[in-house]
């Protein structure tokens, strides 16, 4: 996901984002486990980790080691995707909510060679009708 940093960069912000974007059947499955930097949005992990259905966890959070971006090679290949249509130092603030949301639609329905030529959107609608 794509956001403006005024909106984004805080680790409730984050936690409410992922209490919004994923339905806890889906990401018990889909989000086993999400790899994060040591940025402060992900200083609640104990929040985005727990399920708000039980007691339990309903992902695993790992945090990279510092300067260690072969950590998070899938999102560093995002970032990649990103920077096709916002390039490094230009402020997210100058596009607008419709066009991060074109980018978006765009990295997500990008054939992957991981997903032999099919789309992450088509697999995550696939997998999500299963739950």
């Amino acid at each position: 996901m794509i956001r403006h940093p005024q909106k984004g960069r805080t680790y409730w912000y984050v936690t409410d984002f992922w209490e919004e974007f994923t339905p806890v059947p889906v990401t018990l499955h889909v989000f086993q486990s999400i790899t994060v930097d040591n940025g402060s949005e992900f200083a609640d992990c104990d929040s985005m980790e727990k399920s708000c259905l039980n007691d339990g966890k309903r992902t695993k959070l790992f945090y990279c080691h510092p300067y260690s971006s072969w950590e998070r090679g899938s999102n560093e290949n995002q970032n990649k995707l990103i920077r096709r249509w916002i390039p490094k130092g230009t402020p997210i603030e100058n596009f607008t909510d419709e066009e991060i949301a074109r980018i978006e639609a765009w990295i997500n329905d990008y054939p992957r060679k991981i997903f032999k030529g099919r789309a992450a959107a088509d697999l995550f609608e696939e997998y999500a009708a299963l739950c």
